[in-house]
């Protein structure tokens, strides 16, 4: 890539060597069809150990009553950062945050099970309709949201 279509030469400092540098983690597979699996800025860096929080919300949303869910990192003093998610389960759903836990147990290994687990009425928003992960985190830091028993 040299650029972008119509914009000035000023984006061509995105591009180094002929790739430019949009953050999205992705593989190819066998048949060279690109999946783009997530942000780098997303990931999550739990004793040095890289965790994509699309990973961990794919197991979450699998689960029987879930309608959506965010994983965001959090800072922990041993560990660098830690999972937590915030999820929206349908209405009048009996998910408890232990049985979220247990899914990711089940599904993969204990490095990827969230510290805590949040149920929320719904997820903030970008105007185009995707989750908005700045807010959620920033929801989670403040300490605005209350912890679900596990």
């Amino acid at each position: 890539m040299t650029g972008y279509v119509g914009a000035d030469d000023t984006t061509a400092r995105t591009v180094s060597g002929g790739w430019l540098r949009n953050g999205d983690l992705g593989h190819f597979d066998d048949d060279c069809y690109l999946y783009v699996t997530g942000r780098i800025k997303d990931v999550i860096i739990r004793g040095g150990e890289t965790l994509s929080p699309l990973l961990i919300e794919s197991v979450i949303v699998s689960e029987a009553h879930v309608r959506a869910c965010c994983v965001v990192g959090v800072p922990d003093e041993d560990l660098g950062e830690v999972p937590v998610a915030v999820v929206v389960t349908e209405s009048g759903a009996d998910v408890q945050a232990e049985d979220i836990l247990a899914a990711v147990r089940r599904r993969l290994s204990r490095i990827y099970v969230p510290k805590d687990v949040y149920f929320v009425n719904a997820l903030p928003e970008t105007a185009v309709g995707k989750v908005d992960r700045k807010s959620v985190c920033s929801l989670v830091r403040s300490g605005t949201l209350q912890v679900a028993a596990a």
